[in-house]
């Protein structure tokens, strides 16, 4: 996952709530895959509702970036 990638949140039974990643991060640098992503979603209150970031594994990528 990186940013600029249309994701999806795994456990979203609609599946309507899907956003961009707008950074990712890591609990240390350079230490293995990204645990953390913020991600602006779709829906307004999404974002308000969801917190500030969400866990790289529940979310899905749909479209990745080049």
């Amino acid at each position: 996952m990186k940013v600029g990638d249309l994701v999806s949140y795994r456990h979203d039974k609609t599946g309507k709530m899907r956003g961009i990643v707008l950074y990712v991060r890591k609990k240390y640098i350079d230490a293995g895959p990204p645990e953390r992503a913020m991600v602006h979603w779709n829906n307004p209150s999404d974002n308000a509702y969801r917190g500030p970031e969400d866990w790289v594994a529940d979310l899905e990528v749909i479209n990745e970036t080049r």
